[in-house]
């Protein structure tokens, strides 16, 4: 800071000796005077010139449409129940919440586990809990449990990933579902994860483990 002492003093003082050998040309004429009208149009200007550097907006060069969809002849008919098959098989596990989910979506409602019960039931009776939150209890499904042989398995990889499931499939509100031997109805884990859902500006702290975690609850309110 020190360096740039002299220079500034140097640069003030020839300012002023400068501005004490100038004579005094008397008052500014018309033609000098500050004009409101040419300021206003020159700030106009300078805001149109801003506004024409912005990027336009280039559509694409190519339009398509959605195609028709394909009829469904016998070959179609023989792969899609040989898919409906596999799903319901592979996602009929009731140690397998995660899965169980996603067979919701494939196979809708109906979906029944291995052990007779339907994928509603079996994700709530098994893997549902009451959580204590602020004083209230709400219902919510954690990110993992332990299995029947001490397994570790996964049940909401990604937060509300099971009302999504439930939303999608056309599950209804009202449904009776039992969590930790209370009965309740569906749309109960819906309002709780409404209430449950925050973000603490002060410190960034959030419901959700990241950002990228967001997208199953916004799904799951906005379908419902």
């Amino acid at each position: 800071m020190r360096a740039f002492l002299p220079l500034l003093v140097a640069c003030s003082g020839g300012v002023e000796s400068q501005e004490s050998t100038t004579p005094q040309q008397g008052p500014p004429s018309a033609e000098a005077a500050p004009n409101p009208a040419a300021s206003a149009a020159s700030d106009d200007q300078a805001s149109t010139a801003v506004a024409a550097d912005l990027p336009k907006v280039v559509l694409p060069e190519r339009e398509v449409t959605t195609p028709n969809p394909v009829v469904a002849d016998e070959e179609i008919e023989a792969a899609l129940k040989a898919l409906r098959r596999l799903v319901a098989q592979e996602t009929s596990d009731p140690e397998n919440p995660w899965a169980i989910a996603h067979g919701l979506l494939a196979l809708g409602e109906g979906l029944q586990l291995s052990n007779g019960k339907s994928a509603v039931d079996g994700l709530f009776e098994g893997f549902a809990k009451n959580v204590e939150t602020e004083g209230h209890s709400l219902i919510a499904f954690p990110r993992s449990a332990v299995g029947s042989e001490g397994q570790e398995i996964r049940v909401e990889p990604h937060t509300d990933l099971v009302m999504k499931a439930l939303a999608e499939s056309g599950v209804r509100l009202d449904t009776p579902v039992v969590v930790e031997g209370e009965s309740h109805q569906l749309g109960k884990l819906y309002y709780d994860t409404v209430l449950g859902t925050y973000l603490d500006l002060s410190t960034g702290g959030s419901s959700f483990t990241s950002p990228n975690d967001m997208p199953w609850g916004l799904q799951a309110s906005a379908t419902y």
